[in-house]
C-alpha cells in the first residue's frame, strides 16, 4: 500500500468549498485501478469544512485525519468540539477516521487543558467504531529554517515561546523540541489516560524518534 498525504503542507480541506479539490480527487481514488494497487488517499485537516465529503460516497482507501486543538492556541480554525462532531458524522457516513492532538504546547496546565479534549473526544466521538484508526499526539516542535526564518518573524509571542521553555535542537535530530524527559512523562501521562477513558483505541507519537515511543510505552 502507498499513501497520498493531501494537507502535510497545506490544509487539504479549509478551502474545499472553493477549489472542489476532494470531489477531484475522490473521484480519482475510487476508480479499481487505483484501490487494486493499494493506493491511500488522507484528507489531513484542521477546519471542519466537510460539506463537499458529506455529498461523496466514501471508500475505505479514503482517510479524513482530523486535528483536534484548544482554540485558544489557534486563529480561524473552528472550536474543537465541532470539529469533533464534524468527524463524528463523516464517521457515521463511512469514512475512515483518524485524530490529532498536535501540536501539544506547554503552559501552566497543560495535562488538564489536553485530558479536556480527549474526554470531549470519549463524548462527542464514536471511538468504538471499526472505522476510526487511532489518536496522535505531538507536541510543538519547528525545523530550524521555519524557527529562524517565519516564526522569529511572523510569530513574536510564539517564538519568545520557544525561548522561555528552552527548546532545543538535539545533535541527529532535524527538529527545536522541548526537553526530552519531559516530552516522554507528558506523553505517558496522555497516553494512560487515552487507554483508560477509551480501552482498545490505539495511539501513536508524532514526528518521534523511535527512543521516545519506547520510552513512553508505544511501539514503533
Amino acid at each position: 500500500k502507498f499513501k497520498f498525504n493531501c494537507g502535510e503542507i497545506n490544509d487539504a480541506l479549509v478551502f474545499d468549498h472553493l477549489t472542489d479539490n476532494s470531489k477531484f480527487l475522490m473521484d480519482l481514488f475510487s476508480t479499481d485501478t487505483m484501490k487494486n494497487d493499494g493506493a491511500i488517499l488522507l484528507f489531513r485537516t484542521k477546519s471542519a469544512n466537510y460539506d463537499n465529503l458529506k455529498k461523496l460516497t466514501p471508500n475505505e482507501n479514503i482517510r479524513i485525519s482530523a486535528t483536534i486543538l484548544p482554540a485558544i492556541y489557534v486563529k480561524g480554525p473552528p472550536g474543537h468540539l465541532e470539529r469533533i462532531k464534524g468527524a463524528d458524522e463523516l464517521l457515521k457516513l463511512g469514512y475512515q477516521i483518524s485524530m490529532n492532538i498536535d501540536p501539544i504546547i506547554l503552559t501552566t496546565d497543560t495535562v488538564k487543558t489536553y485530558k479536556k479534549i480527549i474526554d470531549d473526544i470519549k463524548t462527542y466521538f464514536d471511538y468504538s467504531s471499526e472505522r476510526f484508526h487511532r489518536i496522535t499526539i505531538g507536541m510543538l516542535r519547528f525545523g530550524s529554517k521555519n524557527l529562524d526564518n517565519n516564526i522569529r518573524k511572523r510569530h513574536v509571542d510564539l517564538y519568545r515561546h520557544t525561548k522561555t521553555s528552552k527548546m532545543v535542537k538535539i545533535p541527529g535530530d532535524e527538529k527545536h523540541r522541548y526537553d526530552r524527559e519531559l516530552r516522554v512523562e507528558l506523553y505517558k501521562t496522555l497516553v494512560e489516560y487515552i487507554q483508560a477513558e477509551m480501552p482498545g483505541v490505539e495511539v501513536e507519537l508524532s514526528t518521534e524518534p523511535v527512543d521516545v515511543w519506547k520510552d513512553v510505552g508505544l511501539s514503533w
